[in-house]
């Protein structure tokens, strides 16, 4: 009998440091992976002689255990391929595409088997954050179902023995994304799958740039009562695709870029800054953070350097929470913080994007 095979992934978390919202329209972005994974674990068991193949999911995170036979996720997937669809026809809101998050781990296990094919068996998939600061990622802009979605990806590649082609990965996990934010641009998963700082910009490979020390605070505001798919609707409502505004995030992350290759720290931390204005005049930075930046900035800023202080995501279009906030500086003002209600992590980089290792494990009983 062929003994269970089990695949192990990790997947880092991703830190936007400009572009977000204008690689919608075709503008650069540049986007930080973060020491902050999430453990995707798969368990392939064999079937018994009148077995059919079977699918687990795991997710304490979200708090379901879910038990499907082939037939019972493949009905469900396609009633969410259904719902898609009536979105990109506009007749269904995005938040409606997905009636569970649970359901994005079911769609990247539903993507691979149309375009692969799932070795049939008994399936269990168990994904989990784990990370030393314990910073809850879901919503917050950090790419948690990006996280999922390509930490399964790659451990089902893993495990039917497929090249390790990152174009391929990346477009199976763009697809997948597309059912969670009605478009994806493929910049989450891409940053994911190359690790360090990356540089993505729509229909074009993505390219990593040298690695460099970077300090900083990631700053938990609370999760986005706006989800980043309807933040995108929203700013597409409010500003066309030629809109004079996306070129000018274009420059500022070009700017950024040259900072980064230079490592020109006061240039860096200005451009980081002029992103959060253009962030703030699309209307996706809430009152309450707003306030919380000026005050930091009263705080850290010298006549000689500023702090970069900028929201990381898609922010909120409604309420007080907008997921992390970056400040780029050696120090933070934890009192501040504290006032605010906000907690404060330091920032870990990696140089990597995601791993897989697999391994047989004992014989079924």
């Amino acid at each position: 009998m062929q003994p269970i095979r089990r695949t192990l992934c990790h997947a880092p978390a991703k830190l936007i440091l400009s572009g977000e919202h204008a690689v919608v329209y075709g503008a650069p972005a540049l986007s930080l992976c973060l020491d902050l994974p999430t453990r995707c674990e798969l368990n392939w068991s064999p079937l018994g002689t009148d077995d059919g193949s079977t699918l687990t999911l795991d997710l304490p995170d979200l708090g379901v255990e879910t038990d499907m036979t082939l037939d019972q996720w493949q009905r469900l997937a396609t009633d969410v391929a259904a719902r898609l669809k009536l979105h990109q026809d506009n007749h269904l809101a995005v938040d409606r595409v997905l009636s569970a998050p649970w359901e994005l781990a079911l769609m990247a296990f539903h993507t691979f088997h149309v375009h692969h094919r799932l070795e049939p068996g008994h399936w269990r998939c168990r994904i989990e954050q784990k990370n030393a600061c314990h910073l809850s990622l879901m919503g917050k802009g950090l790419g948690s179902s990006a996280a999922m979605t390509v930490g399964i990806l790659k451990g089902l590649c893993a495990h039917h023995q497929l090249p390790d082609d990152p174009i391929t990965l990346l477009s199976l996990a763009q697809e997948v994304e597309h059912y969670q934010h009605g478009h994806s641009s493929g910049l989450d998963p891409a940053t994911l799958i190359h690790g360090g700082l990356v540089r993505f910009e729509p229909h074009r490979p993505p390219t990593s740039l040298a690695n460099q020390p970077f300090r900083g605070w990631l700053i938990d505001t609370g999760r986005p009562a706006s989800s980043t798919g309807q933040a995108v609707e929203t700013v597409a409502e409010r500003y066309g695709h030629d809109h004079p505004i996306w070129a000018r995030f274009r420059q500022t992350t070009e700017r950024i870029h040259q900072a980064w290759q230079d490592q020109a720290l006061p240039s860096l931390n200005q451009e980081l800054n002029d992103n959060q204005a253009l962030l703030e005049t699309i209307g996706v930075v809430p009152e309450r953070i707003r306030e919380f930046i000026q005050a930091m900035h009263r705080q850290l800023d010298t006549p000689d350097a500023v702090a970069g202080i900028k929201l990381c995501g898609a922010g909120a279009t409604h309420g007080q929470n907008g997921g992390i906030l970056l400040v780029h500086h050696d120090h933070i003002d934890t009192e501040l913080c504290d006032a605010f209600g906000y907690d404060a992590f330091a920032v870990e980089t990696s140089a990597t994007g995601v791993r897989c290792q697999g391994m047989h494990t004992k014989e079924p009983t």
